[in-house]
């Protein structure tokens, strides 16, 4: 199940670092929507902390986190790890590489729920969508 689980984000996250979009988050999340998501975040349960392989990147930390108390994951991020010849160990960034934000609550992860934060400051509204999970044409069924 690991090999699973890590060939899967192997196949997401590095081609979506390749092919994401280059416009920044939409208008319509403001500084504000930014402050009140830190501030859950602060208070928000840690649901689980996996260390996980990415190809390219190399050793992840990905934490899943509750920001409504249902036990269902509303945010996860993915910190980098670094090997610190200074210190020995292993080291996590200081800000995530990649956030995924269920904003509708419908536990699917769409495109413009998808971030990747190149800069790595931290959840501020630079952030890019990542183009790859985002549909050419949508498919209409036929009834």
């Amino acid at each position: 199940m690991k090999k699973l689980i890590n060939l899967l984000f192997g196949f997401l996250f590095i081609p979506a670092l390749a092919f994401s979009q280059k416009d920044s988050l939409t208008p319509n999340y403001d500084s504000l929507f930014y402050k009140d998501l830190k501030e859950n975040m602060e208070k928000a349960d840690t649901l689980s902390i996996k260390l996980i392989s990415l190809p390219s990147i190399g050793l992840a930390n990905m934490y899943s986190y509750d920001l409504n108390k249902d036990k269902t994951t509303d945010v996860t991020e993915i910190y980098t790890l670094k090997y610190s010849n200074s210190n020995g160990r292993l080291e996590k960034s200081k800000a995530p590489l990649f956030y995924i934000l269920d904003f509708n609550g419908d536990r699917c992860i769409e495109y413009s729920e998808f971030l990747i934060d190149r800069k790595m400051d931290g959840l501020n509204g630079n952030e890019q969508f990542c183009d790859i999970l985002r549909p050419k044409k949508p498919n209409p069924i036929k009834l």
